[in-house]
């Protein structure tokens, strides 16, 4: 707002200046007057062009600011309750948003569905449970959100193209006690 009607105001004199040759060529006729005027109104519709694209981008990159914000917003939420049930209605809550609003600009900036990503983060936070501890795979898909084991092995099958305790075994610094 504020730096729009700065270039406004900065641009506006420029525009003036040439309005006022333009009026001196025509009220004089020189020799050659009409490529003067020409060349007068190139360059007032040059700065004119020169201000438009100037305040297309600032709204553009507010625009994107925005949707950076909001993304963000997302995101916090989603790895701030990763182990809790999350619905779709709470996280565009946290944006501020409808629903349809926000499953468009998620996946329009991540690239996949918001509980495509959900799913993945959880699986992602599984990783280390099972590699450095001795909890069950149960425990852990309830320490990471999921409600139950077997959608978890099978998200975690889509996912890593193995089992969880496939992955365990392959992967684990826990040694297994006697």
């Amino acid at each position: 707002c504020c730096g729009t009607s700065a270039r406004r105001r900065a641009v506006q004199p420029d525009i003036d200046l040439q309005v006022a040759q333009l009026k001196q060529h025509y009220t004089s006729r020189e020799v050659c007057y009409e490529l003067t005027i020409k060349s007068i109104l190139n360059a007032i519709w040059s700065l004119i062009y020169q201000q438009y694209t100037a305040q297309a981008a600032t709204a553009s990159t507010q625009g994107e600011s925005k949707l950076i914000q909001r993304v963000k917003k997302a995101l916090s939420f989603i790895y701030e309750h990763c182990g809790e049930p999350i619905t779709l209605d709470e996280m565009a809550a946290a944006c501020h948003t409808s629903k349809s609003e926000f499953c468009r600009l998620f996946k329009a900036s991540m690239h996949q569905t918001p509980f495509d990503f959900l799913l993945h983060y959880r699986i992602q936070k599984s990783l280390p449970l099972l590699c450095s501890s001795d909890l069950s795979v149960t425990e852990i898909a309830g320490s990471v959100g999921f409600s139950g084991s077997s959608y978890y092995s099978e998200v975690f099958r889509k996912f890593m193209q193995c089992s969880p305790t496939e992955y365990r075994k392959n992967n684990s610094s826990v040694q297994p006690t006697m």
